[in-house]
């Protein structure tokens, strides 16, 4: 919540967090464990390396995207992983929550 919060002030809706994650998944870049979104085991120095290196945040974002759209991932399976309103609301709580203990 807070990345999204920083870099586009905005907090994404429960849609687009399914979206987002069934295509990562899709891809082989996220994985499910115990009902949590991971980081894929196999993704994870890739991933250090795109947004490895001088600058701040938004120019980590722009080397992950750039990582991303040059990698030429492919689908794996037809993954469909859903988050719920609830679930938004509950880390949104929580994000808030971090807020206010700063």
């Amino acid at each position: 919540m807070g990345a999204a919060d920083v870099i586009n002030h905005a907090i994404p809706t429960a849609g687009e967090l399914s979206r987002a994650f069934s295509r990562l998944v899709d891809c082989g870049i996220v994985q499910v464990e115990n009902d949590r979104f991971l980081l894929a085991r196999n993704r994870q120095h890739a991933v250090k390396e795109a947004v490895a290196g001088k600058g701040g945040l938004f120019s980590k974002v722009d080397n992950c995207l750039k990582w991303l759209q040059g990698a030429g991932f492919e689908p794996l399976l037809l993954a469909t992983e859903t988050v719920s309103d609830s679930d938004v609301r509950a880390a949104y709580a929580s994000y808030c929550a971090l807020l206010k203990e700063r």
